[in-house]
């Protein structure tokens, strides 16, 4: 599926964080993380986890879902919560922000971390 996809670039996370990685694999299964305008928002509850943690990723070429409703993705916004955060936590913040369709294609742009970290930072997001 699509987590897979987006992780077989860098086989090392695969097999230093295989719980994480099959954690969201199973997530990634479930269906229901793609947003409109090619937004993947995967995220999973772990125990081992005491605070939430999260990476964001764009693809230089958009990855295909698969199942019923196929979407290209090329922004995948990984959110690892623990299981005692309550409601959606930096998800819901996440949403928000990859929401709007603007930023999306502001964000697609942006060609350094620098630029990444400037226009999320920004108030105009």
């Amino acid at each position: 599926a699509l987590a897979r996809r987006a992780l077989a670039g860098d086989g090392r996370l695969y097999h230093k964080s295989s719980k994480i990685a099959r954690a969201i694999f199973d997530r990634d299964a479930q269906g229901g993380t793609v947003l409109e305008g090619g937004v993947a928002l995967p995220h999973v509850r772990m125990e081992t986890l005491a605070e939430e943690k999260t990476a964001l990723g764009i693809c230089a070429k958009e990855l295909l879902t698969e199942g019923n409703q196929r979407h290209a993705v090329s922004i995948i916004f990984l959110c690892l919560q623990p299981m005692d955060v309550v409601g959606l936590g930096l998800l819901s913040e996440a949403y928000k922000i990859f929401d709007n369709p603007k930023t999306v294609y502001r964000l697609r742009s942006c060609r350094s971390l620098e630029e990444i970290l400037a226009l999320l930072g920004s108030t105009e997001v």
